[in-house]
């Protein structure tokens, strides 16, 4: 059944993410390329999650599945940065997208991204629920969460962190 992405499945194990930050998403002017004014809601769009350096991180569970069992699709990657989307289309007008920021994204994975987005984006990179992307890169991570585009509160324990 699918269920919205379970943050708390982030960090392999039984390791629950401590909350230890939490920050709103600048506006993108498109007019003027430029960063806008911080978002109006909603009052958290980013959180900081608590974990030790070199630490892996997931693809957190949501029941999704893209095709062949796999839950999400790499939209955008940097060394530091990626966008993991619960659908295949390669936009985040439609299903949840994921983005973690502040992170080391795995070698392998930035490498197939950018391989396959310079080959023309025909097709992504696509992972399954407890895949690694990533690992700590210090003892933070930031994590958002948006639903048809809007970003949402990640802190929301009915949508995020069920059973919590």
């Amino acid at each position: 059944t699918d269920v919205a992405p379970q943050l708390s499945t982030l960090i392999p194990g039984n390791s629950l993410p401590q909350i230890i930050g939490l920050y709103k998403i600048y506006i993108w002017d498109w007019s003027n390329n430029s960063r806008g004014p911080l978002a109006p809601d909603p009052e958290v769009t980013l959180i900081g999650i608590t974990i030790n350096p070199g630490q892996t991180l997931v693809v957190p569970n949501s029941g999704y599945d893209i095709g062949s069992g796999y839950q999400v699709m790499v939209l955008y990657a940097n060394e530091s940065t990626i966008t993991l989307k619960y659908t295949r289309e390669d936009n985040v007008i439609y299903g949840y997208t994921l983005h973690a920021d502040r992170i080391c994204v795995d070698n392998n994975l930035l490498a197939l991204y950018r391989s396959m987005n310079d080959q023309g984006r025909s097709s992504l990179p696509v992972l399954r629920a407890g895949q690694v992307f990533g690992y700590a890169k210090t003892k933070e991570a930031v994590i958002a969460i948006r639903d048809t585009g809007a970003f949402m509160d990640p802190r929301v324990r009915k949508d995020w962190w069920r059973g919590y």
